[in-house]
């Protein structure tokens, strides 16, 4: 799908990470375009994020109000995204494609 992340937020561990399932956080997403699969306006997002507090090797780097392509897999009837799952930053959220470095 095509999305815009909203939002962000931590998992229930509050960025005291123990355990590789709790390397987590939550994005609101807007989604501009589903291209395949179900609805929905939330992901689990795999890793850590700098903002929450937390980092991982696997980081995202995802910033609220950017557009992203994910492919997103759905475990546990959550979907969810991660450095393996081959999802592109597509818009920085000024709005900037950068297509000689391979993103946008």
């Amino acid at each position: 799908a095509w999305v815009k992340v909203k939002d962000k937020s931590a998992s229930p561990s509050q960025g005291q990470v123990r355990t590789y399932e709790e390397r987590f956080f939550w994005a609101d997403i807007e989604e501009i375009h589903r291209f395949k699969g179900k609805s929905t306006q939330k992901l689990k997002i795999r890793g850590g994020d700098r903002d929450l507090g937390f980092v991982t090797s696997c980081d995202l780097d995802m910033e609220e109000e950017e557009e992203w392509v994910v492919f997103a897999k759905e475990s546990n009837g959550e979907l969810m995204v991660g450095a393996c799952s081959r999802s592109e930053k597509y818009r920085e959220k000024d709005g900037f494609r950068d297509w000689k470095s391979g993103r946008g």
